[in-house]
């Protein structure tokens, strides 16, 4: 059963097209600040999840700074390295129990862009209702990857849309995803974690 420590309540958080932008890390002191300081640049209401799976490196201690003097920043501590997919599933579920209009998933290492996430929202409120930022598309990039990064991508992306015979250019992105909460959760239940503490 988690744990909560100073953490918002629904009512703590402002009701009109409100984005919650989650953000997993670990190890990841050295790039968390900054990312954090551009996507409240480029989006000024933005509301931060960082979900920090113990890190080694004073990532957790970081968030909690953070979070102590940004009120729209919040952290979920959790008690190891439980993986990006749980990670997501958390983050999700603390952001529909607070009714965000959109939720974002982003890497916080600096690899995507906070830049864009303005035009992402712009097309997921004009009806697209899940936008993915995607490479291998036109107009999509990659800086900085060498060869054999590109083509495992690649290979990956191929092999899923055969098995999922599905149309997307880009599967294995972990690029911004754009889309809107699901409504709050079942009656009755309560979304349950290991070890999780949250500050913010």
């Amino acid at each position: 059963m988690p744990t909560e420590e100073g953490s918002p309540g629904a009512s703590s958080v402002p009701s009109v097209d409100t984005v919650l932008v989650i953000l997993p890390t670990y190890d990841e002191a050295g790039t968390l600040a900054e990312v954090a300081g551009r996507l409240q640049n480029a989006v000024p209401n933005v509301s931060i999840l960082i979900i920090d799976d113990a890190s080694r490196d004073g990532t957790g201690l970081l968030a909690d700074n953070l979070a102590a003097t940004e009120p729209r920043i919040y952290v979920l501590h959790r008690a190891g390295k439980l993986g990006l997919g749980t990670a997501y599933l958390e983050g999700f579920a603390w952001a529909v129990a607070r009714e965000f209009d959109w939720i974002v998933q982003m890497d916080a290492d600096g690899s995507h862009l906070p830049e864009q996430l303005p035009s992402l929202l712009a097309a997921a409120r004009a009806g697209a209702g899940l936008v993915i930022g995607a490479r291998w598309i036109d107009g999509g990039s990659v800086d900085g990857w060498p060869w054999y990064r590109r083509l495992i991508s690649r290979t990956g992306t191929g092999v899923a849309r055969i098995a999922l015979r599905s149309k997307l250019h880009d599967i294995t992105s972990g690029f911004p995803r754009v889309g809107p909460h699901l409504g709050g959760p079942p009656s009755g239940r309560r979304n349950r974690s290991s070890g999780v503490r949250v500050s913010g």
